[in-house]
């Protein structure tokens, strides 16, 4: 049991991962798949390509390479036969249907 006062090892390690969490924007985010389409679609990267793509890109520079090709990879759940979606738009729901009622 924890006392009070004493650090709790699990929460401490939850706020450690949720200060390593990168917020993307929809720049970075499209600057992303213009710039990793086709590892997107073939759903392979490397650490290497990524490193390679992003030390001279305006945008993501400055971001550390395992966030980069972890987002690249997550990217991954929007493809579809190869296809990647073109916005955020294109994984939402569909909305509920009216049915009139006499």
């Amino acid at each position: 049991m924890t006392k009070i006062g004493e650090a709790n090892p699990a929460n401490s390690e939850f706020e450690r991962t949720k200060e390593n969490q990168i917020t993307w924007d929809a720049q970075q985010i499209a600057a992303i798949r213009e710039l990793f389409q086709e590892e997107i679609s073939q759903k392979s990267v490397t650490m290497q390509e990524v490193r390679d793509k992003i030390k001279d890109h305006p945008t993501l520079y400055d971001k550390d390479a395992k966030k980069v090709c972890d987002r690249v990879r997550s990217e991954w759940r929007g493809v579809k036969n190869g296809k990647t979606p073109q916005s955020d738009s294109a994984a939402e729901l569909p909305g509920k249907k009216l049915y009139r009622t006499k």
